[in-house]
């Protein structure tokens, strides 16, 4: 139905979630991380395929890192668990001291803001692409 021929006519834009586990190793993390990779491959698979057979369909994957959310306080909780701190508080005082050169966690608008780019028409030409949205930490 996305193909540019299709019913609605202008090709689409498909946007996957995974993560920055997907590029990097996490303590405790491995089956989440393989999903994630997963993921990235099948977006960049798709997305050579679709171009290759002129759907006009671009697909990408948006990759976010640490993020002030319930999930991500629930990542972070496996720091603690393994006694390598105290509290979600000290695991996040070290990430942004440390570990995330923005220093903070992004937030959900961060995730969705790189999501809004790779939908509208100002990314037509971006296809096949790992956006990776981390305040830095995959860049250390």
């Amino acid at each position: 139905m996305m193909k540019a021929e299709g019913r609605f006519g202008k090709g689409g834009s498909i946007i996957n979630m995974s993560s920055v586990v997907s590029q990097v190793g996490l303590l405790g993390h491995s089956f989440y991380g393989a999903s994630k990779g997963a993921i990235a491959s099948f977006s960049r698979h798709t997305a050579v395929e679709f171009a290759s057979l002129g759907y006009g369909v671009r697909v990408n994957s948006v990759h976010p890192g640490v993020i002030a959310t319930v999930m991500g306080d629930r990542s972070l909780q496996g720091f603690v668990d393994a006694g390598m701190a105290g509290s979600i508080e000290e695991v996040v005082a070290i990430l942004e001291q440390q570990a995330i050169p923005l220093g903070r966690r992004g937030s959900a608008e961060d995730v969705a803001n790189a999501a809004l780019y790779l939908a509208c028409d100002a990314s037509s030409y971006v296809t096949g692409i790992e956006l990776t949205v981390d305040g830095g930490y995959t860049a250390m």
